[in-house]
Protein backbone atom coordinates (compact mmCIF):
# COMPACT_ATOMS: atom_id res chain seq x y z
CA UNK A 1 0.00 0.00 0.00
CA UNK A 2 1.32 3.42 -0.95
CA UNK A 3 2.12 6.00 1.73
CA UNK A 4 0.08 9.20 1.57
CA UNK A 5 1.42 12.77 1.60
CA UNK A 6 -0.05 16.23 0.99
CA UNK A 7 2.14 18.90 -0.64
CA UNK A 8 0.94 22.50 -0.24
CA UNK A 9 2.77 25.22 -2.17
CA UNK A 10 1.69 28.04 -4.50
CA UNK A 11 4.75 27.33 -6.65
CA UNK A 12 3.85 24.53 -9.09
CA UNK A 13 7.50 23.85 -9.86
CA UNK A 14 8.22 23.16 -6.18
CA UNK A 15 5.18 20.87 -5.91
CA UNK A 16 6.24 18.95 -9.03
CA UNK A 17 9.78 18.46 -7.72
CA UNK A 18 8.59 17.19 -4.33
CA UNK A 19 6.03 14.91 -5.97
CA UNK A 20 8.68 13.32 -8.22
CA UNK A 21 11.03 12.77 -5.27
CA UNK A 22 8.36 11.14 -3.10
CA UNK A 23 6.75 9.06 -5.83
CA UNK A 24 10.08 7.29 -6.26
CA UNK A 25 9.73 6.20 -2.61
CA UNK A 26 6.23 4.78 -3.12
CA UNK A 27 4.23 7.80 -1.94
CA UNK A 28 0.84 8.80 -3.29
CA UNK A 29 0.78 12.59 -3.46
CA UNK A 30 -2.10 15.06 -3.01
CA UNK A 31 -1.47 18.69 -3.98
CA UNK A 32 -2.85 22.11 -3.05
CA UNK A 33 -1.93 25.68 -4.01
CA UNK A 34 -2.55 27.32 -0.64
CA UNK A 35 -3.49 26.60 2.96
CA UNK A 36 -7.24 26.82 2.32
CA UNK A 37 -7.10 24.22 -0.47
CA UNK A 38 -4.72 22.14 1.62
CA UNK A 39 -7.16 22.09 4.52
CA UNK A 40 -10.01 21.06 2.21
CA UNK A 41 -7.92 18.20 0.78
CA UNK A 42 -6.82 17.07 4.23
CA UNK A 43 -10.39 16.95 5.53
CA UNK A 44 -11.66 15.22 2.40
CA UNK A 45 -8.94 12.56 2.20
CA UNK A 46 -8.92 10.73 5.52
CA UNK A 47 -5.71 9.71 7.28
CA UNK A 48 -3.03 11.65 5.38
CA UNK A 49 -0.08 11.12 7.76
CA UNK A 50 2.41 13.56 6.16
CA UNK A 51 2.03 17.22 5.14
CA UNK A 52 4.79 19.26 3.47
CA UNK A 53 3.89 22.95 3.27
CA UNK A 54 5.29 26.30 2.26
CA UNK A 55 4.72 29.29 4.55
CA UNK A 56 4.27 32.24 2.20
CA UNK A 57 1.09 31.54 0.22
CA UNK A 58 -1.99 33.55 -0.82
CA UNK A 59 -5.53 33.04 0.58
CA UNK A 60 -4.28 31.14 3.65
CA UNK A 61 -0.65 31.16 4.80
CA UNK A 62 1.26 28.07 5.79
CA UNK A 63 1.38 29.18 9.42
CA UNK A 64 -2.42 29.49 9.64
CA UNK A 65 -2.77 26.16 7.82
CA UNK A 66 -0.45 24.52 10.37
CA UNK A 67 -2.50 26.03 13.22
CA UNK A 68 -5.54 24.19 11.86
CA UNK A 69 -3.66 20.89 11.43
CA UNK A 70 -2.15 20.71 14.90
CA UNK A 71 -5.59 21.00 16.49
CA UNK A 72 -6.94 17.98 14.57
CA UNK A 73 -7.78 14.83 16.55
CA UNK A 74 -4.98 12.99 14.77
CA UNK A 75 -2.58 15.68 13.52
CA UNK A 76 -0.23 14.70 10.70
CA UNK A 77 3.55 14.89 10.54
CA UNK A 78 4.21 18.48 9.39
CA UNK A 79 7.36 19.49 7.50
CA UNK A 80 7.95 23.09 6.44
CA UNK A 81 9.54 23.56 3.00
CA UNK A 82 10.11 27.26 2.53
CA UNK A 83 12.55 29.91 1.36
CA UNK A 84 12.27 31.85 4.62
CA UNK A 85 15.79 33.07 5.33
CA UNK A 86 15.39 34.06 8.99
CA UNK A 87 15.32 30.92 11.11
CA UNK A 88 13.77 32.96 13.95
CA UNK A 89 10.53 32.95 11.96
CA UNK A 90 10.58 29.16 11.80
CA UNK A 91 11.32 28.33 15.44
CA UNK A 92 7.88 29.40 16.84
CA UNK A 93 6.15 27.28 14.19
CA UNK A 94 8.36 24.29 15.01
CA UNK A 95 7.37 24.73 18.66
CA UNK A 96 3.71 24.67 17.67
CA UNK A 97 4.00 21.20 16.17
CA UNK A 98 5.93 21.12 12.88
CA UNK A 99 8.59 18.44 13.07
CA UNK A 100 11.22 19.80 10.64
CA UNK A 101 12.18 22.65 8.32
CA UNK A 102 13.73 22.06 4.88
CA UNK A 103 14.96 25.20 3.12
CA UNK A 104 14.41 25.92 -0.54
CA UNK A 105 15.79 25.26 -3.09
CA UNK A 106 15.09 21.53 -3.03
CA UNK A 107 17.96 19.02 -2.78
CA UNK A 108 16.21 15.68 -3.54
CA UNK A 109 18.53 13.36 -1.62
CA UNK A 110 18.51 15.60 1.45
CA UNK A 111 14.75 15.99 1.37
CA UNK A 112 14.10 12.26 1.18
CA UNK A 113 16.53 11.58 4.01
CA UNK A 114 14.99 14.28 6.21
CA UNK A 115 11.44 13.15 5.47
CA UNK A 116 12.18 9.52 6.35
CA UNK A 117 13.93 10.62 9.54
CA UNK A 118 10.98 12.86 10.46
CA UNK A 119 8.49 10.04 9.90
CA UNK A 120 10.50 7.70 12.15
CA UNK A 121 10.86 10.36 14.87
CA UNK A 122 7.14 11.10 14.73
CA UNK A 123 6.30 7.40 15.05
CA UNK A 124 8.40 7.01 18.18
CA UNK A 125 6.98 10.23 19.67
CA UNK A 126 3.46 9.01 18.94
CA UNK A 127 4.15 5.60 20.46
CA UNK A 128 5.46 7.21 23.65
CA UNK A 129 2.38 9.44 23.88
CA UNK A 130 0.07 6.45 23.46
CA UNK A 131 2.04 4.50 26.05
CA UNK A 132 1.60 7.38 28.50
CA UNK A 133 -2.14 7.50 27.78
CA UNK A 134 -2.39 3.76 28.29
CA UNK A 135 -0.50 4.00 31.56
CA UNK A 136 -2.88 6.68 32.82
CA UNK A 137 -5.87 4.63 31.74
CA UNK A 138 -4.50 1.57 33.50
CA UNK A 139 -3.82 3.54 36.69
CA UNK A 140 -7.34 4.92 36.62
CA UNK A 141 -8.76 1.44 36.14
CA UNK A 142 -6.84 0.26 39.21
CA UNK A 143 -8.46 2.99 41.29
CA UNK A 144 -11.92 1.96 40.17
CA UNK A 145 -12.76 -0.83 42.61
CA UNK A 146 -15.95 -1.94 40.94
CA UNK A 147 -14.33 -2.19 37.55
CA UNK A 148 -11.38 -4.07 38.99
CA UNK A 149 -13.68 -6.42 40.85
CA UNK A 150 -15.79 -7.13 37.78
CA UNK A 151 -13.05 -7.36 35.14
CA UNK A 152 -10.19 -8.84 37.14
CA UNK A 153 -12.02 -11.18 39.48
CA UNK A 154 -14.72 -12.37 37.10
CA UNK A 155 -13.85 -11.93 33.46
CA UNK A 156 -10.12 -12.48 33.87
CA UNK A 157 -10.67 -15.49 36.06
CA UNK A 158 -12.92 -17.15 33.50
CA UNK A 159 -10.61 -16.17 30.66
CA UNK A 160 -7.57 -17.37 32.60
CA UNK A 161 -9.04 -20.84 33.05
CA UNK A 162 -9.97 -21.06 29.36
CA UNK A 163 -6.58 -19.81 28.18
CA UNK A 164 -4.69 -22.03 30.57
CA UNK A 165 -6.48 -25.17 29.39
CA UNK A 166 -6.25 -24.11 25.77
CA UNK A 167 -2.56 -23.34 26.16
CA UNK A 168 -1.84 -26.69 27.78
CA UNK A 169 -3.75 -28.56 25.12
CA UNK A 170 -1.99 -26.89 22.21
CA UNK A 171 1.43 -26.82 23.85
CA UNK A 172 1.46 -30.55 24.35
CA UNK A 173 -0.26 -31.52 21.12
CA UNK A 174 1.56 -29.34 18.57
CA UNK A 175 5.14 -28.83 17.47
CA UNK A 176 8.23 -30.70 18.52
CA UNK A 177 8.86 -32.10 21.98
CA UNK A 178 6.10 -33.80 23.93
CA UNK A 179 3.56 -32.99 21.23
CA UNK A 180 5.29 -35.18 18.65
CA UNK A 181 6.83 -37.77 20.94
CA UNK A 182 3.87 -40.17 21.06
CA UNK A 183 3.13 -40.05 17.29
CA UNK A 184 6.85 -40.63 16.62
CA UNK A 185 6.96 -43.67 18.88
CA UNK A 186 3.78 -44.98 17.23
CA UNK A 187 5.42 -44.63 13.80
CA UNK A 188 8.54 -46.42 15.00
CA UNK A 189 6.42 -49.25 16.34
CA UNK A 190 4.58 -49.47 13.02
CA UNK A 191 7.67 -49.25 10.77
CA UNK A 192 10.07 -51.36 12.85
CA UNK A 193 10.96 -54.70 11.24
CA UNK A 194 12.38 -57.60 13.29
CA UNK A 195 15.84 -58.85 12.32
CA UNK A 196 17.00 -62.44 12.10
CA UNK A 197 18.36 -62.56 15.66
CA UNK A 198 14.83 -61.99 16.95
CA UNK A 199 16.10 -59.40 19.40
CA UNK A 200 16.78 -56.39 17.19
CA UNK A 201 14.69 -54.24 14.86
CA UNK A 202 15.34 -52.24 11.72
CA UNK A 203 13.91 -48.70 11.92
CA UNK A 204 14.09 -46.00 9.22
CA UNK A 205 16.81 -43.46 10.10
CA UNK A 206 14.41 -40.56 9.52
CA UNK A 207 12.26 -41.77 12.41
CA UNK A 208 15.28 -42.09 14.68
CA UNK A 209 16.29 -38.52 13.75
CA UNK A 210 12.75 -37.36 14.54
CA UNK A 211 12.81 -39.18 17.88
CA UNK A 212 16.12 -37.54 18.81
CA UNK A 213 14.82 -34.13 17.76
CA UNK A 214 11.75 -34.48 19.96
CA UNK A 215 13.85 -35.78 22.82
CA UNK A 216 16.07 -32.69 22.59
CA UNK A 217 13.04 -30.42 22.55
CA UNK A 218 11.58 -32.11 25.62
CA UNK A 219 14.96 -31.86 27.29
CA UNK A 220 15.04 -28.10 26.63
CA UNK A 221 11.67 -27.73 28.29
CA UNK A 222 12.85 -29.58 31.39
CA UNK A 223 15.97 -27.37 31.44
CA UNK A 224 13.76 -24.28 31.26
CA UNK A 225 11.68 -25.49 34.20
CA UNK A 226 14.96 -25.92 36.10
CA UNK A 227 15.83 -22.32 35.20
CA UNK A 228 12.51 -21.25 36.72
CA UNK A 229 13.45 -23.10 39.87
CA UNK A 230 16.83 -21.34 39.96
CA UNK A 231 15.27 -17.93 39.43
CA UNK A 232 12.87 -18.48 42.31
CA UNK A 233 15.16 -20.28 44.77
CA UNK A 234 18.82 -19.69 43.88
CA UNK A 235 20.99 -17.15 45.68
CA UNK A 236 20.84 -13.80 43.90
CA UNK A 237 24.28 -12.51 42.82
CA UNK A 238 23.64 -9.06 41.30
CA UNK A 239 26.14 -6.92 39.43
CA UNK A 240 25.98 -3.16 39.08
CA UNK A 241 25.55 -2.27 35.41
CA UNK A 242 24.55 0.85 33.50
CA UNK A 243 21.64 1.44 31.16
CA UNK A 244 24.26 1.59 28.41
CA UNK A 245 25.13 -2.05 29.23
CA UNK A 246 21.49 -3.04 28.85
CA UNK A 247 21.40 -1.25 25.50
CA UNK A 248 24.43 -3.31 24.43
CA UNK A 249 22.76 -6.54 25.60
CA UNK A 250 19.76 -5.73 23.43
CA UNK A 251 21.86 -4.74 20.42
CA UNK A 252 23.98 -7.91 20.63
CA UNK A 253 20.94 -10.20 20.94
CA UNK A 254 19.22 -8.51 17.99
CA UNK A 255 22.30 -9.27 15.89
CA UNK A 256 22.05 -12.95 16.89
CA UNK A 257 18.52 -13.06 15.45
CA UNK A 258 19.21 -11.27 12.18
CA UNK A 259 18.37 -14.34 10.10
CA UNK A 260 14.99 -14.74 11.85
CA UNK A 261 14.20 -11.09 11.21
CA UNK A 262 14.89 -11.67 7.52
CA UNK A 263 12.48 -14.63 7.50
CA UNK A 264 9.58 -12.25 8.18
CA UNK A 265 11.17 -9.10 6.69
CA UNK A 266 11.19 -7.41 10.09
CA UNK A 267 13.28 -4.46 11.23
CA UNK A 268 14.24 -3.43 14.77
CA UNK A 269 14.33 0.24 15.78
CA UNK A 270 16.36 0.45 19.00
CA UNK A 271 16.31 3.50 21.27
CA UNK A 272 19.30 5.77 20.79
CA UNK A 273 22.00 5.92 23.44
CA UNK A 274 22.63 9.12 25.36
CA UNK A 275 25.59 10.13 27.56
CA UNK A 276 23.40 10.07 30.68
CA UNK A 277 22.78 6.34 30.18
CA UNK A 278 26.27 5.71 31.57
CA UNK A 279 25.12 7.33 34.81
CA UNK A 280 21.95 5.27 35.30
CA UNK A 281 22.70 2.02 37.13
CA UNK A 282 20.87 -1.16 38.11
CA UNK A 283 21.67 -4.17 40.25
CA UNK A 284 21.05 -7.20 38.03
CA UNK A 285 22.06 -10.81 37.55
CA UNK A 286 23.48 -10.40 34.05
CA UNK A 287 22.73 -13.94 32.82
CA UNK A 288 19.07 -13.60 33.78
CA UNK A 289 18.91 -10.09 32.35
CA UNK A 290 20.19 -11.30 28.97
CA UNK A 291 17.78 -14.23 29.13
CA UNK A 292 14.84 -11.89 29.74
CA UNK A 293 15.82 -9.60 26.86
CA UNK A 294 16.25 -12.61 24.57
CA UNK A 295 12.74 -13.84 25.38
CA UNK A 296 11.26 -10.40 24.69
CA UNK A 297 13.03 -10.19 21.34
CA UNK A 298 11.88 -13.72 20.44
CA UNK A 299 8.33 -12.84 21.49
CA UNK A 300 8.33 -9.71 19.33
CA UNK A 301 9.63 -11.62 16.30
CA UNK A 302 7.14 -14.47 16.71
CA UNK A 303 4.05 -12.32 16.97
CA UNK A 304 4.90 -9.41 14.66
CA UNK A 305 3.20 -9.04 11.32
CA UNK A 306 5.61 -9.56 8.39
CA UNK A 307 7.15 -6.47 6.77
CA UNK A 308 6.81 -4.31 9.88
CA UNK A 309 9.08 -2.65 12.43
CA UNK A 310 9.67 -3.62 16.05
CA UNK A 311 10.34 -0.65 18.32
CA UNK A 312 12.39 -0.85 21.52
CA UNK A 313 11.87 2.27 23.62
CA UNK A 314 13.44 3.36 26.91
CA UNK A 315 11.66 5.66 29.37
CA UNK A 316 12.39 6.97 32.85
CA UNK A 317 9.42 6.58 35.18
CA UNK A 318 10.32 8.13 38.51
CA UNK A 319 12.88 5.88 40.18
CA UNK A 320 12.36 3.15 37.61
CA UNK A 321 13.48 2.61 34.04
CA UNK A 322 11.00 1.03 31.63
CA UNK A 323 12.08 -0.72 28.44
CA UNK A 324 9.29 -1.57 26.01
CA UNK A 325 9.22 -3.94 23.03
CA UNK A 326 6.46 -2.92 20.60
CA UNK A 327 5.29 -4.72 17.47
CA UNK A 328 2.33 -4.75 15.11
CA UNK A 329 0.63 -7.97 16.25
CA UNK A 330 -0.77 -10.96 14.46
CA UNK A 331 -4.39 -11.95 15.05
CA UNK A 332 -4.86 -14.26 18.05
CA UNK A 333 -7.08 -17.29 18.55
CA UNK A 334 -10.09 -15.07 19.37
CA UNK A 335 -9.69 -13.17 16.08
CA UNK A 336 -8.41 -10.10 17.91
CA UNK A 337 -5.10 -8.35 17.40
CA UNK A 338 -2.53 -8.59 20.15
CA UNK A 339 -3.44 -8.78 23.82
CA UNK A 340 -7.03 -7.96 24.84
CA UNK A 341 -7.38 -5.98 28.09
CA UNK A 342 -8.81 -8.95 29.95
CA UNK A 343 -5.67 -10.94 29.10
CA UNK A 344 -3.06 -8.32 30.02
CA UNK A 345 -2.17 -10.11 33.25
CA UNK A 346 -2.82 -13.76 32.50
CA UNK A 347 -0.36 -13.86 29.55
CA UNK A 348 2.37 -14.11 32.19
CA UNK A 349 0.86 -17.29 33.62
CA UNK A 350 2.56 -20.59 32.63
CA UNK A 351 1.23 -22.29 29.50
CA UNK A 352 -1.10 -19.44 28.51
CA UNK A 353 -1.06 -18.93 24.73
CA UNK A 354 -3.28 -16.48 22.89
CA UNK A 355 -2.40 -17.96 19.51
CA UNK A 356 -2.30 -21.58 18.40
CA UNK A 357 0.61 -20.95 16.02
CA UNK A 358 3.78 -22.99 16.47
CA UNK A 359 6.96 -21.08 15.62
CA UNK A 360 9.42 -23.83 14.80
CA UNK A 361 11.59 -21.50 12.70
CA UNK A 362 12.71 -19.81 15.94
CA UNK A 363 14.76 -21.76 18.52
CA UNK A 364 12.23 -21.55 21.34
CA UNK A 365 10.07 -24.19 23.00
CA UNK A 366 6.79 -22.45 22.28
CA UNK A 367 5.14 -23.85 25.40
CA UNK A 368 3.80 -20.50 26.63
CA UNK A 369 6.63 -20.07 29.13
CA UNK A 370 8.53 -17.15 27.60
CA UNK A 371 6.57 -14.30 29.19
CA UNK A 372 6.36 -16.24 32.46
CA UNK A 373 10.16 -16.28 32.45
CA UNK A 374 10.22 -12.52 31.80
CA UNK A 375 7.84 -11.88 34.69
CA UNK A 376 9.81 -14.05 37.14
CA UNK A 377 13.15 -12.44 36.24
CA UNK A 378 11.73 -8.90 36.46
CA UNK A 379 10.19 -9.65 39.88
CA UNK A 380 13.42 -11.18 41.12
CA UNK A 381 15.06 -7.83 40.34
CA UNK A 382 12.32 -5.98 42.32
CA UNK A 383 10.87 -4.87 39.00
CA UNK A 384 7.77 -5.74 37.03
CA UNK A 385 6.57 -6.80 33.58
CA UNK A 386 3.56 -5.59 31.61
CA UNK A 387 1.81 -6.56 28.37
CA UNK A 388 -0.99 -4.65 26.67
CA UNK A 389 -2.15 -3.08 23.41
CA UNK A 390 -1.87 0.60 22.57
CA UNK A 391 -3.65 2.46 19.80
CA UNK A 392 -1.67 3.56 16.76
CA UNK A 393 -2.93 6.02 14.18
CA UNK A 394 0.20 6.17 12.05
CA UNK A 395 0.58 4.34 8.76
CA UNK A 396 -1.92 1.48 8.39
CA UNK A 397 -1.45 0.01 11.86
CA UNK A 398 -4.37 0.18 14.26
CA UNK A 399 -2.78 -1.58 17.24
CA UNK A 400 0.68 -2.05 18.71
CA UNK A 401 1.41 -4.68 21.34
CA UNK A 402 3.72 -3.53 24.11
CA UNK A 403 5.55 -6.03 26.31
CA UNK A 404 7.86 -4.27 28.74
CA UNK A 405 9.88 -4.64 31.91
CA UNK A 406 10.69 -2.03 34.54
CA UNK A 407 13.69 -2.03 36.87
CA UNK A 408 14.42 0.14 39.89
CA UNK A 409 17.31 2.56 39.40
CA UNK A 410 20.19 1.96 41.80
CA UNK A 411 20.87 5.04 43.91
CA UNK A 412 24.46 6.07 44.50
Amino acid sequence: MKKLALVVDDDKLSRDLIRRVLEKSDFQIFEAENGKQGLEVFLREANIPLVITDLSMPVMSGEVFIDHLIHMTNPPIIIIHSSVSDIKEIIPIIHKGAIDFIAKPLVPEEMLLRINKSIESAKIKHIKEEMEKEKNDRNQAQLDWNRWKFESMKKDEERSDDSMLDGLRHSFSQGTGFGSLIPTIQLIKKKAKPLEDGKSFSVPSTLIDLLISNMESGKRMIETLEIFDDIIKAKFMPTKISLMNIHKFIDDIIKEYTSYLATKSLQFVLFKTKPKYEEIFFLVETNYMQMMIQELIINAIKFAQPNTKIYIICEMDGQKCKISFLNEPLINSDYKFGIPKECSTIVFEPMVRLTKLVHEFIPTMDYGLGLTLVDKIARRHSGSAEAYNIASHLDTSKVLTNVSFSLPIQKE
